[in-house]
């Protein structure tokens, strides 16, 4: 799965964010560090951060789960994509991630545990290609 989210956002051509190499922030929602979580934006809502391949919405709305580690001792999430939510005051979260290079990974402890609202997944379908 983790790949299948990858070459959605980045295409072939190895750039850092989907719509080019550069930041740009305008091409995702801004950053907000309160206490009260909105809910996320629309996925037509940041048009700039479209893909090389049409996918929309895939930095910085939610961190999207890509795929899972897991190991004899841990089992965790691979997180991409980076949310707009940056809270502040507290060790117990990761760093953000804002480039395609760049991953998450969320513990996952307990199904009661491992819930957040900044959390999302992609479904995965495939389409024929025109040639």
């Amino acid at each position: 799965m983790n790949g299948n989210w990858q070459y959605a956002a980045q295409g072939d051509d190895g750039r850092l964010y989907p719509w080019g190499k550069e930041t740009d922030p305008t091409a995702l929602p801004k950053h907000e560090t309160g206490r009260e979580l909105r809910p996320p934006t629309d996925v037509d809502a940041y048009p700039k951060g479209v893909s090389p391949w049409g996918v929309m919405d895939l930095m910085g709305n939610v961190w999207q789960w890509t795929d899972e580690y897991v190991d004899e001792h841990t089992c965790a999430a691979v997180l991409r994509g980076g949310s707009y939510y940056w809270p502040s005051g507290s060790m117990w979260y990761f760093p953000q991630n804002m480039r395609l290079d760049q991953h998450g990974k969320y513990l996952l402890m307990a199904p009661s545990k491992d819930r957040s609202p900044m959390i999302g997944f992609r479904c995965v379908v495939d389409v024929a290609l025109e040639k």
